[in-house]
C-alpha cells in the first residue's frame, strides 16, 4: 500500500498561480511508479488522490521511496478556505489552505 509520508505546501495560494505541493511517499514494492494525481474541489474541502500505477513489461522502479512536486493549475481553486487533504492508501496528509 502507498504511503505519503510528508508534504510541503504552502497555507496561502493565489487562484490565478499555480500552487504546488511537495510529497514524500512510500510504495509497497517496485513494481509502482507515481504517475500523478486526481483533484477533488467541494464546499471548502479539497481532495487530492495520488495515483500509483503499476509498472509492466518487467519493470522495476529504482526504490520504493520517492518525492514529487505536483502543481494545481491556476484557476482551479476559487478564493477561500479550504481543508485540504493528500490520499495514499496506507496514510494521508492534511493542511488549510487560503485561497486569494
Amino acid at each position: 500500500r502507498s504511503e505519503v509520508n510528508s508534504v510541503s505546501a504552502s497555507p496561502t495560494a493565489v487562484a490565478g498561480i499555480d500552487y504546488p505541493i511537495g510529497l514524500n511517499y512510500t510504495i509497497p514494492d517496485n513494481k509502482r511508479q507515481l504517475s500523478g494525481a486526481h483533484l477533488y474541489v467541494r464546499e471548502g474541502e479539497i481532495v487530492i488522490v495520488a495515483d500509483f500505477e503499476r509498472l509492466t513489461g518487467g519493470l522495476l522502479s529504482r526504490t520504493r521511496e520517492g518525492s514529487a512536486l505536483l502543481d494545481i493549475p491556476p484557476g482551479s481553486l476559487k478564493p477561500g478556505a479550504y481543508h485540504v487533504t493528500l490520499v495514499g492508501e496506507r496514510s494521508s496528509r492534511s493542511w488549510t489552505l487560503r485561497v486569494r
